[in-house]
């Protein structure tokens, strides 16, 4: 596998999680988000942790790292409101093609996906 050096920027992330000034709500509901302009104004050229993978979004783009090692790469893009992306691991398997819906509160992505299975993430950077 690659590694890829994350250490003193994943920490740095970390502290540095509290003290983002997204235009997002802060508290109360989570507000969905519809269009890929949204999605890369809050999301795109920063990280999210989500379980035990770093996740750093460019472009269209998204790369996911668990210990400092390139996990999976993929494009995201949206349909119809929902956020779907496609990608593959760094071990050949395919990442299966899915749409979900994405909300945003303060920091805080929730991923829903068609069967009702629900992800969240943390936003740093």
């Amino acid at each position: 596998m690659r590694r890829i050096g994350l250490g003193l920027g994943v920490a740095a992330a970390i502290a540095l999680a509290g003290c983002m000034t997204a235009e997002a709500p802060t508290s109360g509901e989570f507000r969905q988000i519809t269009t890929a302009a949204e999605f890369a104004e809050m999301l795109a050229g920063r990280d999210m942790l989500f379980g035990e993978d770093v996740i750093r979004f460019s472009g269209n783009r998204f790369a996911a790292f668990r210990n400092g090692e390139l996990r999976t790469t993929a494009t995201w893009g949206f349909e119809n409101g929902q956020y779907c992306r496609a990608g593959q691991f760094v071990d050949g398997r395919p990442l299966a093609r899915d749409c979900q819906v994405v909300e945003i509160r303060g920091d805080e992505i929730r991923f829903t996906r068609g069967d009702g299975s629900v992800g969240t993430g943390r936003l740093v950077g």
